[in-house]
């Protein structure tokens, strides 16, 4: 099931991403189109090696408020780190100017959206790591790529995004791995939760075959009679 799920989550994300290659702006020149390319697919091997490790961190935590203050604390040092950059780059200025020039809804709006999308991402991140500390890396690593399906419906639904036979083909394929994750978690619950039962019900059998057992005491009459 966990392989099946793999194989179409991947060909569902390739499928998109190259359904999607005629979307890019026209003035984009091909070297800044391949250190983005790059850059994204460098972004999701980090994400993939960032999963397994924390995997192995929180097995050492005790409960899960300590888990996610960890992960409270990288988020917020994150935060920082990036609005640094962007202040000693300029991003700040950039966001400004795009927002009065570039945005059609208004500078309010488009400031609304850019926290809005911050906060959630973060709540994402929070998430995913609950996910990862009560169940694998792997879980949370296939529901973070079965939310490509949910983004892909999000345009159609919102932006009204051409939603053509590749995306449709992708959507499809999100969905069908996501659930097939899910019913192969839940034929493993149900078997564990039967070989449990078996443990119990060979526990319980022994206790009574032993409680059934009766221990005569030994007696000092030769004929086993008490004087």
């Amino acid at each position: 099931m966990n392989l099946n799920c793999v194989i179409l989550l991947t060909l569902s994300s390739i499928l998109l991403a190259l359904g999607s290659s005629h979307d890019r702006p026209q003035d984009l020149t091909r070297a800044n189109y391949f250190i983005g390319f790059m850059a994204t697919i460098g972004a999701g091997l980090l994400f993939a090696l960032y999963l397994p490790i924390m995997e192995m961190i929180y097995k050492k935590v005790n409960c899960y408020a300590m888990m996610m203050e960890m992960q409270l604390v990288m988020e917020i040092s994150a935060t920082v780190l990036a609005s640094v950059g962007m202040a000693w780059d300029g991003g700040f200025k950039e966001m400004k100017r795009e927002s009065m020039e570039v945005f059609d809804k208004g500078e309010r709006v488009y400031w609304a959206t850019v926290m809005t999308n911050m906060v959630t991402w973060q709540l994402c991140f929070m998430g995913t790591a609950g996910t990862v500390f009560l169940t694998c890396s792997l879980t949370g690593g296939i529901c973070m790529t079965a939310l490509l399906g949910m983004n892909v419906l999000g345009g159609v639904l919102v932006y009204r995004e051409e939603f053509g036979g590749v995306k449709a083909v992708s959507t499809v394929m999100c969905g069908w791995g996501f659930c097939s994750y899910v019913y192969g978690m839940y034929v493993n619950m149900m078997k564990q939760l039967d070989d449990h039962k078996q443990i119990n019900q060979a526990i319980e059998m022994g206790q009574g075959q032993a409680q059934a057992q009766v221990v005569t005491p030994p007696s000092d009459h030769p004929n086993g009679l008490g004087v």
